[in-house]
Parts: C-alpha cells; sequence; structure tokens
C-alpha cells in the first residue's frame, strides 16, 4: 500500500491523526483518537454512497433521454 502525508490508499493512519488532532491545545488519548477516526470513517462511506447514487442517477437520465 502506497502512502502519502501519512494517508494511505485505504485511509488515514492512526498516527496521522494523532498529528492531526493533537497539533492544538487539546490533547486526545488513543481512545478518543480511534472513535474520532472511526466516525470520520462512517461519514466518508454515507458522502461515497450518495456520490454514487447522484451518478447512477445521472447515467439513468441520461439513458432515458437516449431512447
Amino acid at each position: 500500500m502506497r502512502e502519502e502525508g501519512g494517508v494511505k490508499s485505504g485511509g488515514l493512519t492512526f498516527e496521522k491523526c494523532r498529528e492531526i488532532l493533537n497539533k492544538g491545545k487539546r490533547k486526545y488519548i488513543d481512545q478518543e483518537i480511534e472513535m474520532i477516526r472511526q466516525f470520520l470513517y462512517q461519514i466518508a462511506e454515507i458522502d461515497y454512497q450518495i456520490y454514487q447514487n447522484i451518478k447512477k442517477r445521472e447515467r439513468e437520465e441520461k439513458q432515458a433521454k437516449l431512447n
């Protein structure tokens, strides 16, 4: 798996999340970091599903216009 700036093709590494989250005054424990990371993955999955649905609808509308 290729890694660029802490981001692997499968997602953001735990270490990179820790680095980003702990830049400010607030410091997070590992359990909090993992919870935030999982939440971000859930948001990303929802966003991707919405994207797929939009693209599918666009293809269907385009195909309907051709018929």
